[in-house]
């Protein structure tokens, strides 16, 4: 039997083999070419590790597996400041695909050339004080396999940033090939060393990856245009995901370092071959890792934290699922393995030791999906405290349980140290993303009341921030079918209900957007569009205002990050928003809550934005009108207040701060540069500094508590940049004096 369908016919019983086969395979596709991949890759590996415990002998071995441990450091060092902040920033859309990926071509290339350099010098130093050593050879090998190592996982990054599975597993089948096949030649020719075996891993990634650039030429764009300003913002993200993964390479990599110390180069080797049993887990473990962060950023992207939470935990559920069935194996199966694949006597009797080895793997990969989804949402500093704090568990544990217990006691220090950094993560996540969705409905509902009419179906709700009090969010039509008023997009403020705003706060805040958009929108300064969103309607129930939309990115968030106009461009927007907001300060109309956030910029475009102006529930200090401040005193103060508070955010982002005091600097010395006659300068910078000490005295209440302490640090913090800001301004006789010529003539 048939029924009709769109004009066709279709099987009563349900979708024919070839519809059933292709949503199969765009569920498990992925992930089926994701676990082959790291298939070929940790079989490589383990071969590899394998061959040379079974053509050579332990301390060859153990030799072979410090050089491997210093390579994959570096190549931890690439992931981190190359690979993972293109996955996570290529969906931005100041830059085209290609010249992203172009970029990030060149970064990787530099930091490859880079590292080879310093191996090399570290190489002839130790070469010349013991000329013919082992370690000296190593290293040459070393330094020469290094840029075409990290070449191959810059190829493979690639393709999993763009969830292209195949591309990454022809490259990995190539490179495996040719590794394996030139160490079944070095065995028919001569002995196999370490340093042999590396040569012959370059080798296969050298070939292997020129073929991959030749093939993929046509996704990269080379044009030095944005090279400078785009490995700043990767720089930005990722020296903190680097610090993490130093941390984590620290953690794992310790008992190999400690091991050639304490019980010596042939102890090392047996350690390795446990290793090399253990891993046999990777093509399941890593396979899925590779494709975490790029699911989690989509997840974090598409449905915000509540949907990157529930991503995160089924990752962790299926992985613990996986590696707790491996660690069974590993139970019953270990020692037999250890004999099957080693021949030296001092391989035996490990079983134990791989027990303890397996359960440190699956504490560590129940952790990772809290480290990737951490690093999707950019928060990279919480990875970084919690493994260093595992790291620091693990070190001297390791020592200590080495030497009492050999390499039992390092595998269980081992242990403890993975439970805890994943223990850690997961914390750390769970306090970040919160567990319920955010209710969106709302802003639509305030729509539907204002329309008269249902918008649910076809207009699609999209959050742009959340403060204290409120959270905004844009309602965009996806028809030809305005919203209301001939309106396709509009702007919803939803104010919370524990911030209990009244309905006169809320009307507060339209008069005061009604004004500056009536003083300031649309005029023209210096070819620059000033635009003000205008209010249109206050909702009361939920309580939410409802406006039209400006175009521009906030200055807070260009100042972030090395993608914005640099000083020379702070420098003319610092004196475009004077120039444009002077009008209405000579209108006695204040912003009432003028932070770097409200501020919004589009350099292209050159336009200029003015949003949310605020109440007394924003800033009280600058709607206490019982001191006689200028509307320019108090929205230049709240500025100062803004940066100069700014501690927390930009620690380990020093470039941001500076970029923040510029434009805060800027800004005064325009403002004083267009000084008239009603007042001396001296007397506009004391108004200023006062009204920005009470600022500090409102948002900082001193207590004995830790956050008293905290609000102390801040207070004083601010105080020492506001009085430097301060005696450059004074010091500088062309600012004062042209400020007091305006005011004599």
């Amino acid at each position: 039997m048939t029924v009709p369908l769109e004009g066709g016919l279709q099987n009563s019983f349900g979708p024919p083999p070839a519809a059933w086969l292709v949503r199969t395979w765009r569920t498990f596709g992925t992930q089926a070419l994701a676990l082959g991949d790291q298939a070929v890759v940790s079989g490589a590996s383990f071969l590899t590790t394998v061959l040379i415990g079974r053509w050579s002998d332990a301390s060859e071995l153990g030799v072979y597996a410090l050089a491997t441990s210093i390579l994959a450091s570096i190549v931890a060092m690439q992931e981190s400041l190359v690979s993972l902040p293109y996955a996570i920033q290529r969906h931005r859309s100041d830059s085209t695909a290609s010249e992203r990926a172009g970029n990030a071509l060149k970064h990787g290339i530099l930091l490859s050339l880079a590292a080879a350099a310093v191996l090399m010098a570290i190489a002839f130093v130790t070469g010349f004080r013991d000329h013919g050593s082992q370690q000296a050879a190593v290293l040459w090998a070393l330094a020469a396999v290094l840029p075409f190592a990290l070449l191959r996982e810059f190829g493979r990054g690639f393709a999993f940033a763009r969830l292209h599975m195949g591309e990454a597993l022809a490259l990995d089948i190539v490179v495996a090939a040719l590794q394996l096949g030139t160490l079944g030649w070095l065995r028919v020719s001569g002995p196999v060393s370490a340093t042999s075996a590396l040569m012959a891993v370059g080798g296969a990634c050298a070939v292997g990856t020129l073929l991959w650039i030749v093939l993929t030429r046509r996704n990269f764009s080379l044009g030095a245009g944005t090279t400078r300003s785009s490995m700043t913002e990767s720089l930005h993200l990722g020296k903190w995901l680097f610090a993490g993964r130093l941390a984590v390479q620290v953690q794992w990599y310790i008992t190999y370092w400690l091991s050639v110390v304490v019980l010596g180069a042939t102890a090392t080797g047996v350690y390795a071959a446990c290793m090399s049993v253990v891993a046999i887990s990777n093509p399941l473990v890593s396979g899925l890792n590779n494709i975490l962060t790029p699911k989690a950023v989509l997840a974090w992207k598409n449905d915000g934290a509540a949907g990157l939470r529930r991503q995160a935990i089924w990752d962790a559920l299926f992985l613990g699922a996986m590696m707790g069935a491996f660690c069974l194996l590993i139970f019953l199966t270990g020692d037999a393995l250890m004999h099957l694949l080693f021949k030296d006597g001092n391989f035996d009797g490990q079983g134990h030791t791989m027990s303890v080895l397996a359960l440190a793997l699956l504490a560590q990969a129940v952790g990772t999906p809290a480290s990737s989804a951490m690093a999707s949402m950019e928060r990279p500093r919480s990875i970084v405290v919690v493994g260093v704090i595992a790291a620091i568990v693990t070190v001297p544990l390791v020592w200590f349980l080495m030497v009492y217990a050999g390499l039992l006691g390092a595998a269980y220090g081992f242990l403890v140290g993975n439970i805890v950094g994943a223990a850690g993560r997961w914390i750390a996540f769970l306090a970040i993303a919160p567990a319920a969705p955010e209710d969106q409905t709302p802003a639509i509902r305030v729509l539907e009341q204002l329309s008269q009419q249902p918008l649910e179906s076809w207009c699609k709700i999209s959050r742009l921030g959340e403060g204290g009090h409120a959270t905004v969010a844009a309602i965009r039509s996806e028809t030809s079918q305005p919203i209301w008023n001939g309106h396709h997009c509009l702007i919803v403020k939803l104010y919370k209900a524990k911030a209990n705003i009244a309905m006169s706060e809320a009307q507060a805040q339209f008069d005061i957007l009604a004004k500056l958009h009536a003083s300031l929108d649309g005029r023209a300064v210096d070819d620059w569009k000033i635009h003000v969103p205008e209010p249109l309607w206050i909702c009361s129930s939920p309580m939410a205002l409802v406006m039209t939309v400006v175009p521009g990115r906030n200055l807070y968030s260009w100042t972030g990050t090395g993608d914005g106009p640099g000083l020379a461009g702070l420098e003319e927007a610092a004196k475009l928003l004077v120039r444009a907001i002077t009008q209405s300060w000579h209108d006695n109309i204040m912003h009432g809550d003028l932070a770097l956030q409200n501020i919004l910029f589009d350099f292209k475009t050159k336009s200029l934005a003015f949003v949310d102006g605020g109440t007394t529930t924003c800033c009280i200090t600058c709607h206490d009108f019982r001191h006689q401040w200028t509307s320019a005193s108090r929205d230049l103060a709240h500025i100062l207040s803004d940066v100069l508070t700014d501690v927390k955010k930009t620690i380990g982002n020093r470039p941001a701060r500076v970029r923040r005091n510029y434009f805060a600097e800027v800004a005064l010395r325009a403002y004083l540069a267009q000084t008239g006659s009603d007042h001396k300068p001296e007397q506009k910078l004391e108004d200023i500094r006062l009204c920005m000490l009470a600022h500090l005295e409102d948002l900082f209440q001193l207590s004995w508590s830790a956050h008293g302490l905290w609000c102390w640090f801040l207070k004083q913090t601010a105080r020492r940049r506001l009085d430097a800001l301060l005696a450059r301004l004074y010091a500088d006789k062309d600012v004062m004096g042209r400020a007091t010529l305006v005011r004599n003539a």
